[in-house]
């Protein structure tokens, strides 16, 4: 991650440095003063996760729901965008707990979270292709050929991941499940725009977490089913740990978790902890063993 590069860019716009250079993900984030205002400023190495977070920071999407901030100004590999005022959940917890789970305020940021995720959702109904909504040529006309394409580019890059032997044995067989279960597996929700990855780093919450105010991290996003992100809060982050937990989610969200609703989960689940181990770096701060976990149940 070039914290030269974001330093530079600061440099060259004279804007002064609020807050430290952080790491979150893909990207560094900072807090900034311009000549008019505080705001946040992303920088990413893949200039195309630059170009999808501008595009979810557009006014005309931005406004939809109050917790995406607009953007203001960007480039090639960064975005500038209005201030939140609270700070990420993570930061948060760090200083009170280590997760959500055993956290006494999560059920009530579980609730909210679900609630945020359903108007997200609701923005973007009946999408007609799969896939990054920022470039045409990465979007599928099905589920199928979406998840089809993500688990072929999956197998040929499994030894990247640097694991032992072990490791490249659960993840290749979860490929091969997947592959032979996407034959009968079809999603049974609208396609809609998804987050991919509602992790405390991006969701931005209040004074003493009282209420959600923010949600950044939108360079991840993608047209998919809805069940996508839910699996996402329920397997990568453990919710569904705590039974308390996931009524919350799905209180939040208005929907009932039937058996059927939970056997699909599972489908999803293996999904996007894939999506999780083979991001740059792993998005769960990290943890490749709890991915590889959740790859094994």
């Amino acid at each position: 991650m070039s914290h030269e590069a974001l330093n530079a860019l600061i440099s060259q716009n004279s804007w002064e440095l609020v807050s430290p250079l952080t790491e979150v993900g893909r990207s560094l984030r900072a807090r900034v003063k311009t000549s008019e205002r505080i705001a946040l400023v992303f920088w990413f190495a893949d200039a195309q996760l630059a170009k999808r977070a501008a595009w979810a920071h557009e006014l005309e999407h931005a406004a939809q729901l109050f917790a995406v901030p607009e953007l203001l100004e960007n480039g090639e590999n960064w975005i500038l965008v209005e201030n939140i005022q609270g700070e990420p959940l993570s930061e948060y917890l760090d200083g009170v707990h280590s997760s959500l789970l055993g956290y006494k305020g999560a059920p009530h940021i579980l609730q909210e979270l679900g609630e945020l995720a359903r108007k997200l959702h609701a923005m973007f109904p009946e999408l007609s292709f799969y896939g990054d909504p920022s470039d045409p040529s990465a979007q599928w006309l099905t589920f199928n050929g979406y998840v089809a394409s993500r688990l072929e580019e999956w197998a040929e890059h499994v030894r990247s991941l640097g694991l032992a032997d072990e490791g490249v044995q659960v993840v290749s067989k979860v490929i091969g499940d997947l592959r032979q279960e996407l034959a009968s597996f079809h999603p049974r929700s609208l396609t809609t725009i998804c987050h991919r990855c509602l992790s405390p780093d991006h969701i931005w919450v209040s004074e003493n977490a009282k209420d959600i105010v923010g949600l950044t991290g939108l360079e991840n996003c993608a047209a998919l089913p809805p069940e996508m992100d839910l699996a996402w809060i329920l397997s990568v982050e453990s919710v569904a740990e705590s039974d308390d937990l996931v009524r919350h989610l799905y209180r939040g969200y208005g929907a009932a978790r039937t058996m059927d609703v939970q056997r699909r989960e599972y489908f999803y689940a293996r999904v996007v902890a894939l999506e999780a181990l083979y991001a740059k770096p792993p998005e769960i701060h990290g943890n490749v063993e709890n991915l590889l976990r959740l790859l094994e149940l």
